[in-house]
């Protein structure tokens, strides 16, 4: 996790936002998958990537796992696939940047849904009523969390991966750098495990085990928040792995199975395995751990 939020829902982009002195309106990109009719019989639901840039990663070649077809896959298994920036990230305005200074809890979740359905308006094959969800990593991940427990009437699934669901587990200077001090209260309102016992839609968290950048405790201790709710949730601890876990083929195999299952109501193969070319990237026992 850096210093910018990363999130990932799967819905639509802002194209509506709220007075905030924001001069920057961010751009919006659509994928979708190669097969379509014009009257598809499985419409939606859709998914929306929020990086920290509107471009994919600058070591995300065309050879890199997953690099910048992640989101091609997604679009491939029926979903909406959009990207866009919402307020708090940089490289747009000040103003923009400035947004989400001690309120990282808001994730801008009202602009995204504002943007959802905004855009769904306009796309009739689009269908918002089938269900709507939210994927994300580290910083993403806690607001994909956050999505499903404030948001419920809009959010109904969600992947979290690596997440950094309460800022008192993390590196002191970032939660400093974009919440504020300690013992400011802010904290307190920003952590999901005080908002676990709200979950009522589907949640599959998943964490590397040698994380040494969010560390697993974040996620244990959310999960344990939730076992003490007695609400059921799916938990992956992926032996060996670190923070980028993301690019494990069994994290991006059960993210897949878990959209395919709750938000497009169908039944993933059995059996299925993700296998990559020799001429693929795909991180080693060398760099799983940064």
């Amino acid at each position: 996790m850096d210093g910018s939020l990363q999130i990932r829902s799967v819905s639509v982009c802002p194209t509506a936002r709220r007075s905030t002195g924001a001069s920057t309106v961010p751009p919006i990109s659509i994928r979708t998958g190669h097969i379509r009719s014009s009257t598809p019989t499985t419409p939606g639901p859709q998914l929306i990537r929020t990086p920290k840039s509107f471009t994919v990663d600058d070591n995300s070649g065309v050879n890199a796992w997953p690099g910048p077809w992640g989101e091609q896959a997604l679009a491939e298994l029926g979903f909406v696939v959009v990207n866009v920036d919402g307020r708090g990230t940089p490289l747009r305005s000040r103003a923009m940047h400035l947004a989400s200074y001690g309120r990282l809890q808001d994730y801008a979740l009202d602009e995204h849904i504002a943007a959802v359905t905004a855009v769904a308006a306009t796309r009739p094959w689009m269908d918002l009523a089938r269900g709507v969800g939210v994927q994300g990593h580290s910083a993403g991940a806690a607001a994909a969390v956050r999505a499903l427990v404030t948001r419920p009437d809009f959010y109904s699934v969600g992947v979290a991966g690596s997440g950094v669901h309460d800022l008192r587990r993390y590196i002191a200077y970032w939660g400093e750098k974009y919440q504020g001090l300690v013992g400011t209260g802010a904290y307190e309102g920003r952590s999901n495990l005080e908002l676990a016992d709200r979950l009522e839609g589907k949640l599959l968290l998943m964490h590397g085990e040698l994380d040494d950048n969010v560390h697993p405790s974040n996620t244990l201790a959310l999960f344990d928040a939730f076992v003490k709710a007695d609400i059921d949730v799916d938990l992956v601890l992926l032996s060996g792995w670190g923070h980028p876990c993301w690019t494990h083929p069994h994290y991006v195999r059960r993210m897949w199975d878990f959209f395919v299952r709750h938000l497009a109501g169908e039944t993933p193969p059995r059996g299925y395995r993700i296998t990559t070319s020799p001429a693929v990237q795909f991180p080693d026992a060398g760099n799983r751990g940064t």
